[in-house]
């Protein structure tokens, strides 16, 4: 992303070194107006990704009046509101009113820094997600702005129980989510979310599937890592019973969708009593609708930013920086990291011969034998056209080796995707480990995947190779190149 800009509307600039020292990492320029007026001409000058502004500006009462001028400047940027004195309705007001969030001054230097983080992400999925319809930029456009709001679903979901907790001394409250939003909060490492259905009694940081569980955030985790030490809890561990007590229970909806439910608990009450009415329970329960059917917006956003249309495996971009990651994470640990790709023999022959349409369904055939074959943890992507790519962290090469057995037999095995006898198709693959001397970068581990791959393809194709097959190349004599 090319460098972004941060305007600051305050009229005694006493946010600015916060700001600043806020944005560093990103590289944004920061720009600084201490009046309506000068704000909006710097708007319109510099169009900035970000605007911070205080709710105490001269000529401007309302803060949300710079969303008309972003507007119509037609600006692809987020509004945040500096306020020392937020207090949560008019917080809410704001956000509903599609203000990005309200912040207290003094800010808070790392929450500053996240907010900055969230902005220019969701922007940069933004511009992605528009790039992709060209032809109807302008509804994407503001679709996309209005998800990128709501994208902090830990905080989100602990800021919903702690207004529950203030509407009454005593209050107990308790935030139940439905299905993926239910499985994404479960996958955050967030106990002050305090989701009583996402399964924080098990390992904290294990999506469904086997996600997260080392802290990385990057989808994988180590043998026995959560062994119910240093905090963590043991895979059979079970929630704590609640004692019984005098309970609302809200389900949370929004436009047909069932998002989950908000309970608000009385433990010094019998449970045989009618509990009190709540003033402020229905607002609390609107704005939580709300913001929880955005961030669900905004979690099928990425999904489908990040995943290939037809085969709905990752795509490159997205199997990149898992690439990436894992990579780095595998240095750091000193762990075993295996890449295999992936190539469908003759492939332009089916597509010249039998046409796209069949084409299509052989690719789709071949990614759910992969999905169905490889292990909880693996990385599977579509790379381009007919190549697709395997990452298998914590995995050696004879491991790596017999998972791409595996699939070979699984495509003999499964039933062919079209009824034409002629069509039997099978993979060429390539295998690469970072235990390779020569493998010191994600890019290396591409590359001899990719050549052992070819090497498969020159020995009869429906095959498997390991860079350590491949003979030693006369050109590179002189550095002693010796496979292992």
């Amino acid at each position: 992303m090319q460098t972004s800009t941060i305007l600051v509307i305050d009229p005694d600039g006493s946010e600015m070194p916060r700001i600043s020292s806020a944005a560093r990492p990103f590289g944004s320029r920061i720009m600084w107006a201490d009046t309506a007026e000068e704000g909006s001409r710097l708007m319109a000058e510099a169009r900035p990704e970000l605007i911070l502004a205080s709710d105490a500006v001269p000529g401007l009462p309302d803060p949300r009046k710079l969303l008309d001028d972003m507007a119509r400047l037609k600006l692809a940027s987020q509004l945040v509101v500096l306020s020392a004195d937020p207090g949560f309705d008019r917080s809410m007001e704001m956000v509903a009113d599609g203000i990005f969030t309200v912040l207290r001054k003094p800010a808070d230097q790392e929450r500053l820094r996240g907010v900055i983080r969230k902005v220019l992400d969701g922007l940069q999925l933004m511009a992605t997600l528009v790039a992709r319809s060209p032809r109807d930029s302008e509804r994407e456009l503001e679709i996309y702005k209005r998800l990128a709001r709501s994208q902090e679903l830990g905080p989100l979901a602990s800021a919903v129980c702690e207004a529950g907790d203030a509407l009454a001394p005593g209050v107990r409250t308790t935030l139940e989510l439905a299905g993926e939003l239910g499985q994404a909060l479960a996958s955050l490492r967030d106990p002050g979310a305090r989701n009583s259905a996402a399964g924080f009694a098990a390992c904290p940081g294990i999506a469904p599937g086997g996600d997260d569980a080392d802290g990385d955030g990057d989808g994988m985790f180590p043998p026995g890592a959560c062994d119910g030490e240093d905090g963590m809890f043991s895979f059979d561990a079970e929630p704590p019973a609640p004692a019984p007590a005098a309970r609302i229970v809200r389900e949370l909806s929004f436009r047909g969708a069932v998002l989950g439910t908000l309970t608000a608990s009385f433990p010094d009450l019998d449970p045989a009593e009618a509990p009190p009415a709540l003033e402020g329970l229905d607002e609390l329960v609107w704005a939580a609708s709300l913001h929880l059917y955005r961030a669900k917006q905004y979690q099928e956003a990425v999904r489908l930013a990040s995943r290939d249309p037809l085969t709905s495996l990752l795509n490159r971009r997205a199997f990149m920086e898992c690439l990436d990651r894992e990579f780095a994470k595998a240095g750091r640990h000193n762990t075993p990291l295996s890449l295999i790709m992936l190539d469908i023999d003759h492939f332009k022959s089916v597509n010249d011969t039998f046409g796209h349409q069949t084409g299509d369904k052989i690719l789709k055939w071949v990614s759910q034998v992969m999905a169905g074959t490889v292990r909880t943890g693996d990385i599977v992507g579509r790379i381009g056209g007919e190549e697709f790519a395997i990452l298998l962290p914590w995995t050696d090469q004879d491991q790596a080796r017999n998972l791409a057995e595996r699939i070979r037999e699984g495509l003999a095995k499964a039933r062919r995707p079209t009824r034409s006898a002629l069509l039997r198709p099978t993979v060429s693959q390539g295998i690469s480990t970072l235990e390779h001397f020569l493998i010191n970068s994600p890019e290396d581990l591409i590359y001899w995947s990719d050549q052992a791959m070819y090497l498969a393809k020159r020995e009869g194709r429906d095959t498997v190779r390991a860079a350590s097959d491949l003979r030693p190349d006369p050109m590179l004599e002189e550095h002693r190149y010796v496979f292992q």
